[in-house]
């Protein structure tokens, strides 16, 4: 009977070391902060280790404010225009935003003291975080997902830092500015 119960024991541990196999369920690129640190660790069940990625698919993570929110709404499914550090105008697709607003940061990168384009603070003493020196936004945003087209995704890389106008006329500053103006002298003509 031991040995019965010794082999069930066994049968059952091989059962779980076989179900710690990592496979990936696509092929692509690894994309993860730190993974030599988690060499030799374990992790909790569910928790993300990395991502697979593949070069033309990429999409990007925006975050809107409440200003923002109204005009980015009506443009979910139009095509956005992103300018990204030195590459030129990139074009992608609006999805659906969430319409639940948090002031938890997107990612690091973003943060103000990170020397991204949103404030924050740290957390607050009562946070459980707060001990782990994690920042918060200053005030609540919105966030939402630009799908790029395959050419444009080929051209970043992870990480890198744009800035996105959804909603907003397309053009230039110049443009937008030169459409004003002749919009208010055909106004001020007619009356």
């Amino acid at each position: 009977m031991n040995l019965e119960s010794l082999k069930s024991q066994l049968a059952e541990c091989q059962k779980q070391v076989s179900g710690l196999e990592l496979r990936a369920s696509r092929n692509g690129c690894i994309v993860a902060q730190d993974l030599n640190r988690l060499v030799g660790t374990f992790a909790k069940p569910g928790m993300e280790l990395l991502t697979i990625g593949r070069e033309d698919q990429k999409e990007l993570q925006i975050s809107l404010g409440q200003r923002d929110l109204a005009g980015s709404v009506q443009a979910v499914g139009n095509t956005v225009r992103v300018r990204i550090g030195t590459h030129g105008m990139l074009t992608g697709t609006l999805q659906p935003v969430n319409p639940q607003a948090s002031r938890k940061l997107p990612h690091p990168a973003l943060a103000a003291s990170n020397g991204g384009p949103l404030p924050v603070v740290a957390k607050d003493k009562s946070s459980r975080d707060a001990d782990r020196g994690e920042m918060q936004l200053t005030e609540n945003r919105f966030t939402g997902v630009v799908r790029l087209t395959a050419d444009d995704a080929i051209q970043l890389r992870c990480g890198e830092r744009g800035i996105a106008s959804p909603g907003l006329i397309p053009g230039s500053l110049g443009v937008h500015c030169w459409r004003s103006a002749h919009r208010w002298i055909k106004t001020q003509l007619q009356r």
